[in-house]
């Protein structure tokens, strides 16, 4: 969804996490005033693993995972990013 006070996208907000195992949850071409937004999220036992195509032009506040209690933050793409279990 749009977050207007940072003007960023939030990935994944509400996901529950017994979704993210095994191959997890890919979202492709979903609309955006940036273009199509396509990522997917998997816990691989160790890591969150968080894969962001490129093919966006990312909003200024760019795009943000929560994630228990804590934002990571993607200002480029295409991104791959390992978040410890």
């Amino acid at each position: 969804f749009e977050r207007p006070e940072d003007e960023s996208i939030v990935l994944a907000a509400g996901i529950p996490e017994a979704w993210l195992a095994g191959e997890g949850i890919a979202i492709e071409g979903l609309r955006t005033p940036g273009g199509p937004l396509s990522y997917s999220l998997r816990d691989d036992g160790q890591h969150l693993v968080l894969e962001v195509q490129g093919g966006i032009e990312l909003p200024k506040g760019g795009l943000v995972f929560p994630w228990k209690g804590k934002e990571t933050r993607i200002t480029r793409v295409p991104a791959k990013i390992e978040i410890p279990r």
